[in-house]
């Protein structure tokens, strides 16, 4: 029940499926950690339209990845296919 990702304490726990935790997390906020929102990210919306700049210029993923140098091809790849970072 409680909004704490770490917490342990098993009174904060009711059992339910994980279709009902998603709900849950939405409809307290806690769902939509897209972009910089995600404390994970390496890239900002700046850096992805740069990034699909580059790409509109026909450089490839390993050459983009040379110039940003935070993310990887692969992820480079992902942000021009619009599998991360759709939003922007």
């Amino acid at each position: 029940e409680c909004n704490n990702t770490f917490c342990v304490n098993p009174e904060h726990l009711f059992l339910g499926t994980n279709s009902e935790n998603q709900k849950q997390a939405y409809e307290q906020g806690r769902h939509d950690q897209r972009g910089e929102l995600n404390p994970g990210a390496k890239l900002n919306e700046t850096l992805v339209k740069q990034i699909r700049l580059l790409h509109n210029y026909g450089l490839g993923y390993i050459r983009i990845s040379k110039i940003i140098k935070a993310v990887t091809p692969a992820a480079i790849g992902q942000v021009i296919r619009g599998e991360i970072w759709s939003h922007v």
